[in-house]
């Protein structure tokens, strides 16, 4: 699936697109002509939206400069490319509606909610999928991303991405600012959450910060299901940790301490021992590299390894 011109350009951009046929697609999820949208476009999302936020947002993409770009075709199979799929993927998982504030939270709470479920559409990557790729917009469970190369941890898991426990200063910072350090250590994006980070959440007000920082505190918490792997073998932890000390422990300390301010530390951390040993490996072989923001426009990064070290190799450091 690839993405549509937005600029107003007349024909490939929204130029023609008046401001109810632009509600229509984020609050309904319905094209100017009524066809139906795929929801890559995140309109089970976007429809907690209120109207004078997307008005807001359709007068932003308005003001922008026209870009001639035609869309590319799809390149989607039968039955994916039918118009019929999609009516039926809606009738299971799709359900309009502006969000509806809970009376029983504080109005920062509130806040939150409305931002992570609705226009920030952190489920997008965090909810756990089922066969048909459905999920609920407030449920964080995780799962390996569509392309297959980055695993989105569990919210409702402290073990994993929640943060239940953290300090409200701590979480605003992470998606503030791409790093943060609280009582268990420090933090940085990595990924594509640290591209959420550079592209979005980084000029949100602190208030917004805050808010999302609150709702993500009080998730219910619900420990992950550990895979059980079988131990490493003592020769392949030898070999792993001749790597570590070769590639490794200059920067991220010869016990995997890290340096403040500096590189993470790596022993305990939870990007290493989470249950799904993706993101480590994935760090491994293409490099990790924070978000560049206001408050660390140089931030730290790590170079790759994939052309250094072949798949035991990986394998070895990453046990």
């Amino acid at each position: 699936i690839y993405g549509s011109n937005l600029p107003p350009d007349p024909d490939p951009g929204l130029g023609r697109w008046s401001a109810g046929d632009f509600r229509r697609a984020l609050l309904h999820g319905q094209s100017r002509d009524g066809r139906l949208l795929y929801p890559a476009f995140p309109y089970n999302h976007t429809t907690r939206m209120t109207a004078d936020d997307v008005d807001a947002l359709y007068a932003h993409l308005r003001s922008l400069p026209p870009v001639v770009q035609p869309p590319r075709e799809h390149g989607l199979r039968f039955p994916f490319n039918t118009q019929a799929a999609l009516a039926l993927w809606r009738i299971l998982y799709f359900t309009p509606g502006t969000y509806q504030p809970d009376a029983a939270r504080s109005a920062e709470w509130n806040r939150g909610a409305y931002l992570v479920t609705g226009v920030a559409h952190c489920a997008a990557c965090h909810a756990e999928r089922d066969v048909f790729g459905g999920g609920a917009v407030d449920r964080f469970g995780g799962g390996l991303m569509p392309d297959g190369r980055w695993w989105a941890p569990s919210l409702h898991d402290p073990a994993e991405g929640g943060t239940q426990g953290w300090s409200v200063e701590a979480t605003a910072a992470l998606l503030g600012r791409g790093r943060a350090t609280q009582a268990t250590g420090q933090a940085s994006t990595l990924g594509p959450m640290a591209e959420v980070v550079l592209h979005g959440t980084q000029h949100l007000p602190e208030a917004d910060l805050r808010a999302m920082a609150v709702y993500l505190a009080g998730l219910p918490v619900q420990p992950v299901r550990r895979p059980d792997f079988e131990p490493a073998p003592d020769a392949v932890l030898t070999r792993g940790g001749r790597l570590y000390e070769q590639h490794c422990a200059q920067c991220h300390g010869d016990a995997g301490e890290g340096a403040p301010g500096a590189y993470p530390p790596l022993a305990g951390h939870r990007a290493v021992t989470q249950s799904s040993p993706v993101n480590a490996v994935q760090a491994i072989l293409s490099g990790g590299f924070a978000p560049a923001t206001a408050a660390h426009p140089r931030p730290y990064g790590m170079p790759p390894y994939r052309s250094q070290l072949n798949d035991d190799d990986v394998a070895a450091v990453t046990s």
